[in-house]
């Protein structure tokens, strides 16, 4: 059985990256499109400092993009390569990827989810079309400037997003069950 789940910053308990300047961080959509080509890193820095240091970031205040530093990244390579565009970004001489998913896949089935009227970006019940996914670590055009998704269930779980995160015992990110079938 499949299940799909949001990937979800851990604002409350870990720090994370914000950017200086709001407006040049929100230059760039982060809706599942590559910006390699137009990419300038902003400056960033450590919010909840008192907090503890995660090893995946959430970055920008949203869900839509995350952050690793370069040591994490090697763990994390083969979900990087296959759905991500790594960005360059540093942060108090410390040097990450920014993780821009581009894995964005039509696999929302419109008929059984259920929307918020008039918000069809505002998913209340998910469900999705199973044989569409390829890979762990996707977006859904619906959603794909807000948030960002992984599947459980099509390989092994050390092959998988999640899995490999739990393997690792990797912190700074929750995962919210929101569909289970296929």
């Amino acid at each position: 059985m499949l299940s799909v789940y949001r990937i979800v910053p851990d604002f409350d308990n870990y720090q994370y990256l914000i950017p200086d300047d709001a407006s040049a961080a929100m230059k760039y959509r982060y809706d599942g499109t590559t910006i390699n080509d137009a990419w300038e890193p902003p400056s960033v820095y450590r919010g909840n400092p008192q907090k503890a240091r995660p090893d995946i970031w959430g970055c920008m205040s949203f869900g839509a993009v995350m952050a690793v530093p370069l040591g994490v990244a090697t763990q994390l390579v083969g979900f990087i390569d296959e759905s991500c565009e790594g960005l360059p970004l540093e942060c108090d001489g410390e040097k990450f990827l920014l993780c821009n998913v581009t894995c964005v896949v039509n696999a929302l089935d419109q008929q059984k989810s259920r929307h918020k009227e008039g918000l069809p970006h505002w998913i209340e019940e998910y469900a999705f079309h199973p044989h569409r996914f390829e890979y762990s670590l996707f977006k859904i055009p619906e959603t794909a400037m807000g948030e960002i998704l992984c599947v459980e269930g099509l390989t092994s779980p050390e092959d998988e997003f999640k899995g490999t995160v739990e393997k690792y015992g990797l912190k700074g990110l929750k995962f919210k069950k929101v569909w289970s079938g296929g």
